[in-house]
């Protein structure tokens, strides 16, 4: 009995999206695909895919991600770059329909 991708992450406890880019990555080994081009896992690609899974991320566990430092623009000079002030139009512009166009 064949398995599909689906089948195999939703067994392994993982995302389809996550087990496709383990495969790609080669974190994964390829498995036999049919005719048309869909992977077809057997019961040993699926024990491989559990155990990685079980090695990368214990269930219910998640890794903190580090904040990334916040990087500041510079010019080519080293200095930061000048603050921008938005350009507002202080010409009064009359209204459609206002009376001055009626004029």
């Amino acid at each position: 009995m064949f398995l599909r991708a689906h089948e195999v992450a939703k067994a392994a406890g993982i995302s389809k999206n996550t087990l496709l880019r383990w495969l790609k990555a080669g974190k994964v080994p390829e498995v036999a695909r049919d005719r048309n081009g869909w992977r077809i896992f057997t019961q040993d690609d699926v024990a491989r895919v559990r155990a990685f899974a079980e090695r990368t991320t214990p269930p219910g566990e998640f890794h903190e991600r580090t904040p990334l430092p916040q990087r500041t623009q510079r010019t080519p000079n080293g200095k930061p770059p000048p603050r921008s002030v938005s350009s507002v139009s202080s010409v009064a512009r009359p209204s459609v329909g206002s009376k001055e166009e009626a004029a």
